[in-house]
């Protein structure tokens, strides 16, 4: 379905519904005065009450379903699960980024850009826009395609639903801004844990992709064991640096919220200049980690 319709805005999402419970929940708890427990602890409260709420909320529409009708169960739960994937939207946003630089107009690819990233892209090169967009294809790969299938396969609608409540909890306040680092604390562990497999999934498919699609395999498999698993955070490194090595770009630091650090070489081996086709073999690479993700679900 994510395929066929994408994430049109006249479709409603439960991720717009997470949002909103989260900020009602925060206000909430500063009101009844919890935060005499302290940040960190209101924020795991926070995060369970809401994880917990978005799984029980869905399992309840789809029991609901089944005792209306065995077709609107069915309805239910393809809805549900279709609000956890988003790759076709991801993938026509970067292709967008990539329109406007064939067009020689650089402030709209950053505009463009700045729809999908959590940072100011008013004052990136053309260089570090494509960087920046091959980076977040990259990482939609784990967040958008691998981690909701692996979860639908592990524990159905409620628990893919449960990933990507925490997801949207980690971007909504865990992620950059200082002012959540108590409450973001929470939020931001449990996503971490919740893409430890994942990630490392992602990253095993982009080496299989690559092989068939650019031929690149075992020098991607290298790279992914020498880089993606070294960096601090390897979660969100591992399908950057190994997208990169996939497709031969170089990278800025990767992981990194601000897209302004110095570059670094990732590899001894010596990889193309950032080029603008660089985003559509990132966009081709994603497609190709979501159909072998999606072939396993069904074997599975």
């Amino acid at each position: 379905m994510d395929l066929v319709f994408g994430d049109p805005e006249w479709v409603p999402r439960p991720r717009s519904a997470v949002l909103k419970g989260v900020h009602f929940l925060e206000d909430f708890l500063k009101e009844r005065g919890v935060l005499k427990i302290g940040e960190k602890r209101a924020g795991i409260l926070l995060t369970l009450s809401v994880v917990f709420l978005t799984s029980g909320v869905s399992a309840g529409l789809i029991f609901l379903g089944s005792k209306l009708h065995s077709k609107i169960e069915l309805v239910v739960l393809l809805y549900l699960a279709y609000t956890t994937l988003k790759m076709r939207s991801f993938g026509d946003q970067a292709y967008a980024v990539l329109q406007w630089l064939q067009k020689k107009n650089l402030p709209c690819a950053r505009e463009e850009l700045s729809r999908v990233m959590s940072y100011n892209t008013g004052d990136l090169t053309e260089a570090e826009v494509i960087r920046s967009t091959v980076l977040a294809v990259a990482e939609n790969s784990t967040d958008g395609v691998v981690a909701p299938l692996f979860y639908l396969v592990l524990g159905g609608v409620p628990l893919a639903m449960a990933y990507k409540a925490i997801h949207t909890l980690y971007f909504a306040m865990g992620k950059t801004d200082p002012l959540y680092r108590g409450w973001g604390f929470a939020s931001a562990q449990f996503y971490n844990l919740a893409n430890w497999f994942p990630a490392r999934i992602t990253g095993v498919l982009m080496v299989v992709g690559a092989t068939f699609l650019f031929g690149t395999g075992s020098k991607t498999f290298m790279i992914f064991l020498r880089n993606g698993l070294k960096r601090s955070n390897p979660n969100a490194a591992i399908p950057e640096v190994v997208a990169a090595g996939a497709i031969g770009m170089t990278l800025r630091n990767p992981s990194a919220d601000v897209a302004v650090l110095p570059i670094f070489p990732l590899h001894e081996d010596e990889i193309d200049a950032v080029q603008s086709h660089h985003i559509k073999d990132a966009i081709k690479l994603m497609g190709a980690v979501a159909c072998i993700m999606l072939i396993l679900c069904m074997v599975i």
